[in-house]
């Protein structure tokens, strides 16, 4: 709560550019065994099999499609 006066400055927005998270493939094998124990192997999305695999980075069992997706000429997203 003592942050929330910053929200918006220089300073916020520069924390977080250098704190944001970046899938990897180990995020992505730590989602792709939690679903597998979700929906194969039957166990609760609250239970400890899950939060054993995903707790520890905050992660959740959910797989985006841009994730698994390589462009192979991606387009120029920057704005003029």
């Amino acid at each position: 709560m003592d942050k929330i006066p910053s929200l918006g400055t220089t300073e916020d927005c520069q924390m977080r550019v250098e704190k944001q998270r970046a899938d990897s493939n180990e995020h992505q094998k730590l989602v792709e065994e939690a679903r597998k124990k979700l929906y194969v192997e039957g166990y609760a999305v609250d239970g400890e099999h899950i939060d054993k695999l995903l707790k520890d980075e905050s992660l959740v069992p959910t797989e985006v499609g841009v994730s698994n997706c390589t462009l192979v000429n991606p387009p120029d997203l920057e704005r003029t």
